[in-house]
């Protein structure tokens, strides 16, 4: 029988620490959200959002957001899995093969982040994520960010 993927916030805190500086099975650096969607003062957001969109064009998104903290990113980690418990990825966690792909811009409950223009609520979340049994539950968060649209 499938199980879900559920996270409590200290395992989605505990993903978000053992995801970072690290590489996927083709050897690519990877896991990056502590660095570059956390704890980003507006100035580095304006640097980042005035050097370009990021590699997917996602001029929206990419540059102009941050999570205030790694504990609201992990609640919003926990929340988010709350919100796609009918993702199949997530429904059928277990049966899922190792090295699958989540990507998924779920709706969750308002959270604080920030972006060039300040602190604000928001309620959505972009997560890419792999399925990966040497990381802790499983999971290998490879990115996860506020979505701002402006």
């Amino acid at each position: 029988m499938a199980t879900t993927l559920t996270l409590s916030e200290s395992e989605a805190k505990t993903v978000i620490q053992h995801s970072e500086n690290k590489t996927d099975q083709d050897g690519r650096n990877v896991g990056h959200t502590i660095r570059q969607h956390i704890n980003i003062s507006r100035l580095g957001l304006i640097t980042r959002m005035e050097a370009g969109p990021g590699r997917h064009d996602r001029k929206d998104v990419f540059w102009r957001s941050a999570f205030l903290s790694v504990d609201s990113a992990a609640k919003v980690l926990s929340d988010a899995m709350t919100a796609m418990a009918n993702v199949a990825f997530v429904a059928n966690f277990s049966d899922r093969a190792d090295g699958e792909f989540l990507v998924e811009d779920p709706e969750v409950p308002a959270f604080w982040c920030r972006d060039q223009r300040g602190r604000f609520p928001a309620g959505q979340v972009h997560i890419y994520a792999r399925k990966m049994a040497q990381r802790p539950y499983g999971l290998h968060l490879i990115t996860l960010f506020p979505v701002i649209k402006i």
